[in-house]
This record gives structure tokens, sequence and C-alpha cells, in this order.
């Protein structure tokens, strides 16, 4: 269009006259085109304009007495009435007709693709390039969590140890005659160690199963769900499924606890009751560990085991295992136990 303009000549000779233009000439006549545009369009607005000014005051009339709703006979209260409502009604008209047109523009139509059995970079490109409205149906809607999942439990390294192995229970028993008093640690570790190593296995056999049966949960959709949203689902189901197992181990424990306080099972060691030690007779008097005593503290005294060596006829104390206890009974004085010296090469 500028160069339509620019090279715009109205005076140029016509063709197939004899008459001929130079270069001066068609430029000269180029610049009067220009000019003959400009004074035509200086008079076109002035006519438009003067032609606008005698049709304002009508056109004002006709807008300012407008009335749809016109009926006789009428006063000039109910004319100016019905003026305002015909003013509402050509309101309301524009306003529902801006609205539709505005709808119909943003008004983008669906158009469905289907792809058959879509590879996992397919489906991705489409996600990406659909992230609300694509849908996937699955061909299976159930599926293993083992399929997907793989866990492999790592006990405590105590349940690891050397601490629960037979070779050492021997080995801290060996020497169990020497010393006659339940707090010696060559009496009393040997069962402290096998109550240890009856945890680890119930914690290994509560873990398993309840590993079994995680993995045979069936994951259930009828369509593909994004990357993010079953990332965040599984790791929601595995933290409740480990959590729901430490409880269910704890539930056992505590179970087996209560069980063992409430109807006063008596222990290998006889921690409970006091014994003879000549006749090996049990004595109703309930065994003291310091200044508990576990007849009326809910048996859960506990006492740091002790090695002693023969003086004499008697037995005296030589050393104190820290925080290695013995009590009423073998698993409350276990949880309280930190088996600390066993890591420390200068205790053992």
């Amino acid at each position: 269009w500028n160069i339509f303009f620019l090279n715009l000549n109205l005076f140029q000779p016509p063709v197939g006259s004899n008459q001929s233009e130079d270069e001066q000439q068609r430029r000269f006549n180029m610049l009067v085109t220009r000019i003959y545009i400009i004074l035509l369009t200086c008079l076109l607005i002035y006519l438009v304009r003067e032609r606008l000014r005698l049709l304002k005051p009508a056109l004002k009339k006709v807008i300012v007495e407008l009335n749809t709703f016109q009926y006789f006979p009428h006063n000039d209260r109910q004319l100016q009435y019905q003026r305002y409502a015909t003013r509402l009604y050509i309101f309301l008209i524009i306003i529902s007709v801006t609205i539709l047109a505005g709808y119909n523009l943003m008004d983008t139509s669906i158009h469905r693709h289907t792809v058959t059995n879509p590879s996992e970079s397919q489906y991705l490109i489409l996600e990406e390039d659909n992230p609300t409205d694509l849908i996937c149906k699955c061909a299976n809607i159930s599926v293993s969590y083992s399929s997907f999942i793989t866990i492999q439990p790592q006990l405590h390294q105590v349940c690891l140890s050397y601490l629960i192995k037979p070779e050492w229970m021997m080995h801290s028993d060996s020497q169990s005659w020497a010393a006659q008093n339940i707090l010696d640690y060559r009496i009393a570790a040997r069962k402290q160690f096998q109550t240890l190593a009856i945890l680890c296995e119930q914690a290994k056999s509560i873990i398993n199963d309840a590993l079994e049966i995680f993995l045979q949960t069936q994951l259930v959709n009828s369509q593909i769900i994004s990357e993010d949203l079953f990332t965040d689902k599984m790791n929601h189901i595995t933290e409740s499924w480990k959590n729901s197992t430490i409880i269910q181990f704890k539930s056992r424990m505590e179970l087996i606890r209560i069980t063992t306080m409430a109807n006063q099972l008596m222990t290998p060691l006889n921690t409970l009751f006091k014994k003879n030690l000549t006749t090996h007779e049990l004595i109703t008097e309930p065994q003291k560990f310091g200044e508990c005593t576990c007849g009326t503290t809910n048996h859960t005294c506990i006492e740091p085991m002790k090695i002693y060596e023969k003086v004499g006829n008697n037995f005296a104390e030589k050393y104190t295992i820290p925080n290695f206890f013995v009590g009423c009974y073998p698993i409350e004085a276990l949880f309280s136990s930190t088996l600390e010296c066993f890591y420390n090469e200068s205790c053992m």
C-alpha cells in the first residue's frame, strides 16, 4: 500500500495517447495528485461535519424521545417512565449482545483425538500438551504393589550383630558357676541376650508378614494418573504401612508385657521372687533391686548388671556394666538397656 500511494498519479497521460511524460513531469503530476487527494479529503470531512451538525439536534431528539413502550392514552409522567424503560431495555440488550459475542470469541471447540496403545514417551508428550484434558484408560484397572515397588527391610544393627548368636550366649554363660548373684553378668546376660534374639525374630517375622501382605495389595485406577500424583500417593501409602507395622510390633510387645505382669509368670532366673540358694526352694518374697521391690511397683524394677569375684567364701563386686540391666522381668530390663558397653572396646 505504501508503494501504491507513493506512485499514485491521477494526471498521467492516457494510455495510447501521443503525449509523453518525462521524469520531471511525472513527479510534478504525483505531487499534484497528493495535493488533490488532501483537498478532496478535507472537503469530505467538512461536508460530513456540517451534515452531522445539522443532524445532531434531530438525532438528539430521537434518542431522548425514543419510546418502544408507547401506548395511548398517556400523561407526561407515564411517558417519562416509558422512555426510561426504553433506555434500560436497550442498555440490557447491548450488554447481552456483548456478553454473547465475547463468549463466542473465547469459546474454543474441543477436538477429541484417540491414540491407541501409546508408548510411555507418547503419553508424556500428550500429558505435557494437555495436562487437564488428557484421558488415558488403563488396560488393567488393578496391579499389585509388587510389580512396581521393591522394599528391602533393614533390621537394627543389634539384630545383625554377634550379640544374638548362640556362640556369644554360650561364652557369656561359660563361667556362670563362679557367682550366685542374679545381678552377676555371667548369670543374667545369657537370658537377656536370648530375650534380645527373640525380639529380633519377632520384629523380622512381623516385618516379613506385613511386607508380603503389602506387596500383594492392589493399586486400583481406571485411568492413568500423573507421575507427581502417583509418587505422592505411593509415598503416603508406604509411610502408612511403615507406621502400621511399627504399631503392630509395639502392640504385640505390649500384650506380652501385660500378660506376663498380670499373671506374675516366673522367669528363668527367678528375678520376680527370691530363691534359697542352698536348697533352691522358691521363697514367696519379692525380689528387690536397689530400693525398688518387684511386688509393689508393677514389676518394672531394674538394676545394672555387675561382675563379682570370689573373695574367700563371699563374692565382692568387681565391675558394674553401664546401662545393661537385670530386673523383675527380662524384657523390662532389656527395654531400659542401651548395650553401649558392647560398642566400646575398653568396656569389653
